[in-house]
């Protein structure tokens, strides 16, 4: 069971095993916290909500409120924390995938104009400094509460991603807007033979189960 669930199911199940939550307040949830390193859409809740159910590793029960529409509230069955728990403590660990368009775009980038180049980074960095500022009270309140500590260790690994961030969008910078580029060497696509070279032997990803 444990190695057949997406990593979507186990988050949906670790924040259940927080507190019970409707499938409003778990969407939310996942908004305010896991969202900003683990996406997940309403829509996408909803689903491993229903596939959890399914599997008995969720539970859920009705809840009468008044002048609103009665809602249900999951909770984690003792499977459901079985299955978590397996998962938590499996000595496997899963690979990490980023996408992120600027970097693709930055790759071929020897076919940009310099000035959409530093365009594009100013875009960045301050989409990076704005996402920064939301990280930075988090892991501040976090750090507050000596209970939320696991909480406030992933907060910072965010927030310290950003930083770094920019730090590389200032020497990306330097190096590619503000300097001078006569006697750079040229870019790979410029050069189809240098290209090939590069590719060939780059060392391929490694492909781990996500």
């Amino acid at each position: 069971m444990a190695r057949s669930l997406p990593t979507s199911s186990y988050a949906v199940l670790g924040l259940l095993s927080l507190t019970p939550m409707s499938g409003y307040e778990l969407a939310s949830a996942v908004n305010r916290s896991i969202a900003h390193f683990w996406p997940m859409s309403k829509t996408q809740v909803y689903s491993e909500l229903g596939r959890l159910d399914s599997l008995g590793l969720v539970e859920g029960t009705a809840v009468e409120q008044e002048r609103l529409p009665d809602k249900r509230v999951f909770t984690v069955t003792d499977q459901g924390c079985r299955v978590l728990e397996d998962w938590l403590n499996a000595a496997e660990r899963e690979g990490s995938t980023f996408r992120i368009p600027t970097l693709v775009k930055l790759f071929f980038a020897h076919k940009m104009d310099r000035g959409k180049l530093a365009l594009m980074l100013d875009e960045f960095e301050a989409e990076v400094r704005a996402e920064l500022e939301e990280m930075e009270p988090i892991t501040s309140l976090l750090g507050e509460v000596p209970k939320a500590g696991h909480a406030w260790a992933a907060a910072l690994y965010g927030q310290r991603m950003h930083e770094a961030c920019l730090a590389w969008v200032h020497d990306v910078r330097e190096r590619l807007v503000k300097s001078d580029w006569a006697g750079e060497p040229p870019a790979p696509g410029v050069d189809p033979d240098l290209a090939r070279q590069l590719l060939a032997s780059a060392p391929p990803m490694r492909r781990r189960r996500a």
